[in-house]
């Protein structure tokens, strides 16, 4: 495992390019873009709920656009450009990048042996409905 610091030049510059294309694809399957204000002061929240609106404004507009033109329209657009590199700036930092061979084990996965239990008898119940 390697954090961002720990990447080359050009394994930083696909991180980031990476989840500039996550955020773009996001907004544009989304209805609108949301930027998370909690915990931020009165003032940050202002200029966050204009930023918002500008990106919003600016994904309409997009999706009027044909599919092809969309992506490039939403970073061509100077502000929603510049906001959409720092969230995936923030991104890229604080990834964890694995090696292809790694194992990697996320908790919410693990069950508890009492769970898989009943999982698998519900499993069955379901297959016998489904048998009749």
């Amino acid at each position: 495992m390697r954090l961002f610091g720990q990447l080359s030049s050009d394994e930083q510059n696909n991180a980031i390019h990476y989840c500039v294309h996550l955020i773009v694809e996001d907004m544009l399957e989304s209805d609108e873009f949301e930027l998370d204000t909690e915990g931020k002061c009165d003032e940050h929240k202002e200029e966050d709920e204009k930023i918002q609106e500008h990106l919003n404004a600016v994904l309409t507009k997009a999706k009027e656009l044909p599919e092809e033109e969309q992506f490039d329209y939403i970073l061509s657009d100077e502000e929603s450009g510049q906001v959409i590199f720092d969230i995936a700036m923030g991104m890229s930092r604080n990834a964890y990048y694995h090696e292809q061979e790694e194992l990697v084990i996320f908790p919410g996965s693990l069950a508890d042996e009492e769970d898989e239990e009943e999982l698998d008898e519900d499993e069955i119940k379901e297959e016998k409905k489904n048998l009749n």
